[in-house]
C-alpha cells in the first residue's frame, strides 16, 4: 500500500495476514515475526488467544500466544478483537478462561485514522460446541490514507466447515461484509 507521509513523502505500507492456528508451530511462528518486524507495518492474525494463565493443549495451542507475540512485535500496537470470552470446547486441555479471536498489531509510527470491530456472523460467545459452524466471525479493520484517499485494512477469518463449498452461513456472511463500509 502506498501513500504520502503528512510530510509529503512518499510512504510504503507492508501488511501481512496469517492465520496463526494457536500457536501450534511456535517456533516457526516466532521466527517469522522476528524476520518480518522490521519491514512489516501491520500483522492481521486469526485464531488468537489470550489468557491469565499459560498452557499448551496436546495437539500445542497455547493459551497466551496473543502475549508471546506483543512481546515480540514491541514497536506495535495491539489490538485484541475477541470472538469467543470463556471459550469452552475446543481446544481440550488448555486453561480457562480462554478468550479467542481476531489480532491487528500497528506499527506506532504508521498514522491511522481509526480502527473498529464488527461482527459479519452470529454475536460474541455464541458458539455451541462442537459444532464449529456456529462460531461467531468479526471483521476488524484499520484506516490509513494511500495517496490522500482513506483506505480500510480489513483482518477476517470466514465460517469454517462444509469443505470449501458456499453454504447459506456462509453467503450470509459475506453480504455483511459487502455492506460493511456503508453498514459500520
Amino acid at each position: 500500500i502506498t501513500g504520502l507521509s503528512r510530510e509529503g513523502e512518499v510512504q510504503i505500507i507492508f501488511a501481512r495476514c496469517l492465520n496463526v492456528w494457536g500457536g501450534k508451530l511456535y517456533d516457526p511462528l516466532m521466527e517469522f515475526l522476528r524476520q518480518q518486524n522490521d519491514t512489516t507495518d501491520i500483522f492481521c492474525f486469526q485464531e488468537v488467544s489470550e489468557s491469565a494463565a499459560s498452557s499448551t493443549s496436546p495437539e500445542g495451542f497455547r493459551s497466551t500466544i496473543l502475549d508471546e507475540i506483543r512481546s515480540t512485535l514491541n514497536e506495535h500496537y495491539c489490538y485484541f478483537a475477541p470472538i469467543m470470552n470463556n471459550a469452552t470446547g475446543n481446544p481440550p486441555g488448555i486453561y480457562r478462561p480462554l478468550s479467542i479471536g481476531l489480532a491487528m498489531f500497528i506499527r506506532r509510527s504508521v498514522t491511522y485514522g481509526g480502527y473498529g470491530e464488527k461482527f459479519v456472523y452470529g454475536n460474541r460467545n455464541q458458539y455451541v460446541p462442537p459444532d464449529l459452524t456456529t462460531i461467531p466471525r468479526l471483521i476488524q479493520y484499520c484506516t490509513i490514507e494511500a495517496d490522500g484517499v482513506p483506505c480500510t485494512i480489513v483482518n477476517f477469518h470466514g465460517i469454517h466447515g462444509d469443505g470449501k463449498m458456499d453454504t447459506e452461513n456462509r453467503l450470509a456472511q459475506s453480504i455483511n461484509i459487502q455492506n460493511f463500509p456503508h453498514g459500520q
